[in-house]
């Protein structure tokens, strides 16, 4: 999933949706978005170690 947000685009792996919002787990699994639902896009799916956002937890 990516969005932009003051000029740069952030990508990462969906974690959770809901009707108007998603939470977004950056790809270095350290930092987590909650965005509007309508704002992010799809992107090619990636085969992603999300190892490191289960082990911090979501925050």
């Amino acid at each position: 999933m990516q969005y932009a947000h003051d000029g740069k685009t952030i990508t990462g792996t969906l974690l959770k949706k809901n009707r108007k919002t998603v939470l977004i787990a950056n790809n270095n699994g350290k930092t987590h978005h909650k965005v509007p639902a309508g704002i992010v896009t799809a992107v090619s799916v990636a085969k992603l170690d999300l190892s490191q956002a289960v082990k911090n937890g979501l925050k």
